[in-house]
């Protein structure tokens, strides 16, 4: 039975990918990774798994036109995008970058950009992973009435993950003072007080760079830009542009903005600081397609969420048909 399903799979994709191939003249899409590991290492940990990814990343090389953002965005500039071409992004910056996507982006000769978060190079993390930190580490048995959300059992796995996703929830759109006062009284309740060392270091970014991929800006503390005062937002964009070309002594002109929403998590005002500031180009996570028309300052990008691999190329090749 399984045979038969794979088999009507790879014939609908086949279909698909013909009709794709037709539609997709001067159009590209840019696709958003995160987290890749090679196990989960605890109940909260959503990463891709490792043999998912190069699955993935196997399959894009085979049948699409894989190329680096940079190239992508010339070729939009030029009027010259080739039929399913697709780029490759990874957000935040972890460690797993380096250990487990690195690696297989070498194996199969693809480059990628890494927009990365420059706070957790100092601090090894970032906010999300302070609370996420604190719940794997506390001992304590009950969570009532932090930040007026429901009163959770900690000691009950299902409760404790729907407590640490309210809570991640809730202080990822708070603006940044509120979110570290949030932070630092879950930490006091839960009677944790850690972080994690899960990011890149400089000379892993340094080596990422040497080695043909990207590096691109992604604020220092990871806020909702739209969140902030605009004096904020400025320092947060451009403390990240200049610590990373600090380590890289290369200029960074591409961007991500957080969560990246448009008209949710940034603004046309965060847009013209990008430009003032020196910025090229800058990725959202709204969806839809790159073409010579589109706003080098708010390219969109897309990922299919199957995890079964021609699954999520089914969707791509359908996506690109839009």
């Amino acid at each position: 039975m399984s045979f038969m399903k794979n088999q009507t799979k790879k014939i609908i994709f086949k279909i698909f990918h013909r009709l794709a191939l037709r539609a997709s003249e001067n159009k590209a899409v840019i696709l958003n990774f995160h987290r890749v590991s090679h196990q989960s290492e605890t109940e909260f940990d959503d990463s891709m798994s490792a043999l998912e990814f190069r699955e993935k990343m196997r399959f894009l090389k085979q049948h699409f036109n894989v190329i680096s953002l940079s190239e992508l965005i010339e070729r939009a500039e030029s009027q010259s995008i080739e039929p399913l071409t697709v780029a490759i992004t990874i957000d935040d910056g972890y460690q797993d970058g380096y250990d487990v996507i690195y690696p297989i982006l070498k194996e199969l000769e693809l480059s990628a950009t890494y927009f990365i978060a420059t706070e957790g190079l100092q601090a090894g993390c970032l906010w999300n992973d302070q609370i996420t930190g604190a719940f794997e580490n506390t001992k304590v048995n009950r969570l009532a009435g932090f930040l007026d959300l429901a009163e959770f059992d900690l000691t009950i796995a299902k409760d404790k993950a729907k407590a640490h996703a309210a809570v991640q929830k809730k202080c990822k759109f708070m603006p940044l003072e509120q979110r570290s006062a949030a932070i630092e009284t879950l930490q006091k309740i839960l009677q944790v007080d850690v972080n994690k060392q899960i990011f890149l270091t400089k000379a892993q970014i340094k080596e990422l760079h040497a080695n043909g991929m990207l590096i691109g800006a992604h604020t220092h503390r990871h806020p909702i830009l739209a969140l902030e005062q605009d004096a904020n937002s400025h320092f947060e964009i451009l403390e990240s542009k200049n610590n990373l070309e600090a380590i890289l002594h290369d200029k960074v002109d591409i961007f991500a903005y957080p969560n990246g929403k448009e008209g949710q998590d940034f603004s046309q005002a965060h847009v013209d600081m990008l430009e003032e500031i020196g910025f090229n180009s800058a990725v959202m996570t709204t969806w839809g397609h790159v073409t010579p028309k589109t706003n080098k300052l708010m390219l969109p990008r897309f990922t299919p969420w199957d995890s079964d691999v021609t699954k999520f190329a089914i969707r791509l090749c359908n996506f690109f048909r839009k």
